[in-house]
């Protein structure tokens, strides 16, 4: 079933704009999500969901909600949000394989929260921030 949703969204028209995000959100290079949570602990700060270890991704976006690099650095150039991410590792695990926690349940990696940590965020760039975060999180059903 999984396969056919995803053939399915392939041939359904997409933002430019959500989908260099989700190009972005997929990305293991340097700058990527999947590079950035990896480099994350899990737990901490981020707490844990549903009985599960969270990670939070700290990202760089500008007004058109355009998601620029995902990074713990500050930026005086471009808005700053934070994605709550659900790794699919139980919370009760005191040592945890990084390079291998999307293989550790079918249901990793899924953002659960969208925070904004600059004043001001302009609607439409929320709007496709959000966007963005509902197909991603479509594609790991």
């Amino acid at each position: 079933m999984r396969f056919l949703k995803t053939i399915y969204r392939l041939f359904q028209p997409v933002d430019p704009i959500v989908s260099k995000n989700l190009k972005l959100m997929e990305s293991v290079e340097e700058g990527g999500l999947q590079d950035l949570v990896t480099q994350e602990s899990a737990g901490g700060n981020a707490g844990s969901f549903q009985g599960k270890l969270c990670a939070g991704a700290n990202f760089h976006f500008d007004e058109t909600g355009l998601i620029h690099e995902f990074t713990n650095d500050p930026s005086k150039k471009y808005f700053e949000g934070r994605f709550k991410i659900k790794t699919g590792i139980p919370s009760d695990m005191r040592t945890v394989d990084f390079d291998n926690y999307r293989e550790q349940s079918n249901e990793s990696n899924k953002i659960i929260r969208t925070e904004y940590d600059s004043p001001n965020v302009p609607k439409e760039a929320k709007i496709m921030i959000e966007l963005s975060v509902k197909l991603y999180n479509e594609l790991r059903e």
